[in-house]
Parts: structure tokens; C-alpha cells; sequence
């Protein structure tokens, strides 16, 4: 006895083509996998505050700027409400 196979597939001029693509490119970002000394040192300022909010000075946004990028990158892609992420990390300026 034969058995009649069918295919489940779709003829490929009516499939719909897969074209999402990541809304962040992270190439774009300096991905060096270690801490630089400047970052050890304001991260560890961070860690150490007597307030854990509040803004960042100046030396911390600049030391801080390489791990902040993806980040700042994503929310604006995101768009979240301002409320949650205003109270974690002020926007960076970015270099134009």
C-alpha cells in the first residue's frame, strides 16, 4: 500500500519574508569585553554613595560613557515611559 505524502509548505511567492532585523546595531558600539581603569574607578564611586541617585557628575558620565551608549540606545528604541529610567541613569550627550 502507498501512502500519498503532502507537503505542508507554502509556495515560496506567497510566504512572507522574515525581514526584522535588530533595532539596535551593536557593532556600532565599542565592545571591548574588559573595564577600563576609569570605569573600575566610577563605577566603584557609584557603588560608594551615601545617595544612590541623583545625577552623575560630569567625570562619571564621560568615564561612563562607552557602557552607557547601548543602554541609552535601546530606551530611545524602546521609548518606555520617562518615570522608570529617568530615576537609573541621566541621558549622555552623544558626540555628533
Amino acid at each position: 500500500m502507498k501512502r500519498l505524502l503532502r507537503s505542508a509548505s507554502v509556495p515560496d511567492d506567497t510566504q512572507r519574508p522574515n525581514r526584522w532585523e535588530w533595532p539596535v546595531c551593536a557593532e556600532s558600539y565599542d565592545r571591548f569585553e574588559d573595564l577600563r581603569s576609569s570605569e573600575i574607578a566610577q563605577l566603584a564611586y557609584l557603588a560608594s554613595r551615601q545617595r544612590p541617585y541623583g545625577h552623575f557628575p560630569k567625570a562619571t558620565e564621560e568615564a561612563l560613557r562607552r557602557l552607557l551608549h547601548p543602554w541609552i540606545d535601546v530606551m530611545a528604541t524602546v521609548d518606555p515611559p520617562r518615570q522608570p529610567r529617568t530615576g537609573h541613569l541621566l541621558p549622555v550627550p552623544r558626540d555628533s
